[in-house]
């Protein structure tokens, strides 16, 4: 038996769109697995399959070390499927620490983590420290978390992915912790790339209700199988839920519970009339209530018409050779039969027969519709990874969704797939527009949803230095370098400016109104840097804004027609060794700097520099750590 069908495609890096060699794909139809192959030095993969799976499941399984592993599905349509897939590197280190209520750390703790499909086993150290690494793509999303040790109050709740992480406190119990292995539910949600070093810090204690989908609205119809929803506590503490229906139709499963749990929805159409049923689904809680949207279309049984008449004959006898036989057939199309003979000696006989005749009707083919679900990060900076997810209904029964189409205002088609990712937009505000098209070949009118691509940059140095980036004024001895991050992180890269030396992007002279924000670490003895924004030259002029950070000062400046103007002074403190987050914000006339958040300087220029590149400066004999540079623009 020959070839019938064929499954290719290319792995690569999501960060750079290298190719990702030796990785193995696993190949299953409806839970089978049917092949494992492995990508080639150009990450492409082939299977040649002897079976047709027209109509089925195929489910890929990617996995390679030092990646996240990928799982994702594709309903086979045609007998060759082409799927490209890009794995996202294990980067970004995660640490933290388990304490007692007086901040005492606590060892031998349990804490376990579910991102994505992969599950993270970890136990706390003698410090009560724990780490691990998890995917850039996880970057700033919130992620769920629970912890157990004996003798202790399990404790569970939701870390955001920061800097530093304070202690994650248990309290002791009378009784010691029934199960020693607790499993930890996790939830990722909102992927959006900022940055690369990131921690952790705990939420509040209180429990706080959440559920997914949200807002949960089910559409179902006769032969629509249940649906689920997932509940779970963000906070701490205990959180206590029950769910019921409004409708007796509706039927949900299980009614109460606590912290977590996922709850079946179905309906029970048996003896309903043909309508869109509404109801609803109340979820009542001890932080709160949550209610859900439930629609049950049933169809109109399909029309069958049937006419019936008793024959009748009539027979005229006359003296003619002639014979005529008419048969005319009566239903909702009225067709008429006529046969002439002509016998020897017969008399005229004319007969109308009207038989049983049964015509069924055809439906009309209703159009399917199109619903957007996702499209995250939104907006999204220029050249970031956007996932777009979206899905199509049909209510004629039998119907099923066989064709998508993606399309952009400004960037016109960009895919046919029912989620798929991309780096590649222009910068501008698009209109995000989904169609389907059903079995029948009849396409949904366009559902649409606006995304904004922010121009500008984002640099965190990973993949050394960037090529246009160009270095101005350097003195003697002086150097931009990308290094590691020697000792804390070896696998981060930073950029590390030595003596008094000038570097920035050779793009942006058009940029406005914008924020610049950078980490920097100040080394020591005497580590001091600007960060420069709106600059721009000509061959007569320079001008620019820069602010000056040292470990007691924060300075905003101004340098045009060839003078130096010191805006403002501030008194800061800054450690040596430590990163801080400095952000700048130029819109209009107004500057304004914060350090980790906080506001400490600001200028109104009465005579602003409105335009121009954003630059990094390290003064004197110092030495400054510069990483995760990002620009946006301000709306």
């Amino acid at each position: 038996m020959g070839e019938i069908m064929r499954i290719y495609g290319t792995i690569r890096n999501s960060k750079n769109r290298e190719p990702v060699k030796q990785a193995t794909i696993k190949l299953s139809i409806e839970g089978t697995q049917i092949a494992f192959v492995s990508s080639d030095e150009h990450g492409r993969y082939e299977y040649a399959a002897e079976e047709e799976y027209i109509g089925q499941t195929l489910d890929f399984v990617i996995q390679k070390e030092g990646f996240i592993r990928k799982d994702i599905s594709h309903e086979i349509d045609e007998s060759e499927i082409k799927s490209d897939i890009l794995l996202d590197e294990f980067k970004i280190k995660i640490q933290g620490k388990i304490c007692d209520e007086t901040n005492s750390p606590l060892d031998n703790a349990t804490i376990n983590f579910r991102i994505g499909n992969s599950t993270i086993n970890l136990v706390s150290d003698k410090d009560g420290s724990f780490s691990f690494t998890v995917g850039q793509q996880f970057l700033n999303q919130t992620i769920g978390y629970e912890v157990s040790k004996e003798g202790f109050n399990i404790k569970s709740g939701k870390m955001k992915l920061l800097e530093n992480l304070r202690c994650i406190n248990l309290s002791k119990t009378i009784t010691s912790v029934p199960d020693k292995s607790i499993w930890i539910k996790v939830v990722a949600v909102g992927i959006i790339l900022t940055g690369v070093a990131i921690a952790l810090f705990a939420l509040p204690n209180d429990p706080e209700l959440s559920i997914d989908p949200d807002p949960i609205n089910f559409n179902f119809r006769h032969d629509t199988q249940a649906q689920t929803f997932s509940i779970w506590n963000e906070g701490g503490g205990t959180l206590d839920w029950e769910v019921r229906s409004d409708q007796d139709w509706i039927i949900v499963s299980p009614n109460s519970g606590t912290n977590s749990g996922t709850i079946v929805v179905s309906v029970n159409s048996a003896g309903m009339s043909p309508d869109n049923h509404m109801g609803s689904i109340i979820l009542t809680s001890n932080v709160g209530t949550k209610t859900g949207r439930i629609s049950l279309f049933i169809e109109e049984a399909v029309p069958v018409l049937t006419s019936t008449t008793t024959p009748t004959t009539t027979s005229t006898t006359t003296p003619t050779t002639t014979s005529t036989v008419t048969s005319t057939v009566t239903s909702t199309t009225t067709p008429t039969v006529t046969s002439t003979t002509t016998p020897t000696a017969t008399p005229t006989t004319t007969s109308t027969v009207t038989p049983t005749a049964t015509h069924t009707s055809t439906p009309t083919n209703n159009p399917p519709e199109s619903f957007i679900d996702s499209i995250n990060p939104s907006p999204a900076l220029q050249g970031q990874s956007v996932t777009f997810v979206g899905h199509g209904d049909d209510l004629d029964i039998g119907d099923s969704i066989i064709e998508y189409k993606w399309k952009s205002n400004i960037d016109g088609y960009l895919n046919d797939q029912m989620t798929f990712s991309t780096s590649s937009l222009t910068s501008g505000s698009h209109e995000i527009i989904l169609q389907v098209k059903d079995n029948h070949g009849q396409w949904s009118s366009e559902i649409k949803q606006n995304l904004k691509v922010k121009i500008f940059l984002y640099e965190d140095f990973e993949s050394g230095m960037p090529e246009n980036w160009l270095e101005g004024p350097t003195y003697e001895s002086a150097s931009y370098n990308v290094v590691s991050e020697i000792p804390r992180d070896i696998n981060n890269h930073v950029l590390l400016g030595n003596g008094h030396v000038h570097i920035g992007p050779n793009i942006g002279q058009e940029w406005d109104d914008y924020s610049l924000q950078v980490r920097i670490k100040l080394l020591p003895k005497i580590g001091r840097c600007h960060l420069i924004i709106r600059q721009g030259d000509t061959n007569e002029d320079r001008w620019r804004y820069f602010i000056g950070i040292s470990p007691d000062t924060a300075s905003i400046f101004k340098t045009f027609n060839g003078e130096h103007y010191e805006l403002t002074n501030e008194e800061i403190y800054l450690r040596n060794n430590e990163w801080y987050t400095v952000k700048v914000v130029c819109k209009g006339n107004l500057i304004k700097v914060y350090v980790d958040g906080e506001p400490v300087t600001e200028y109104i220029d009465d005579n602003p520099l409105n335009n121009g590149r954003i630059a990094l400066e390290t003064l004197g004999d110092g030495k400054v750590c510069y990483d995760d540079i990002l620009v946006e623009e301000l709306e």
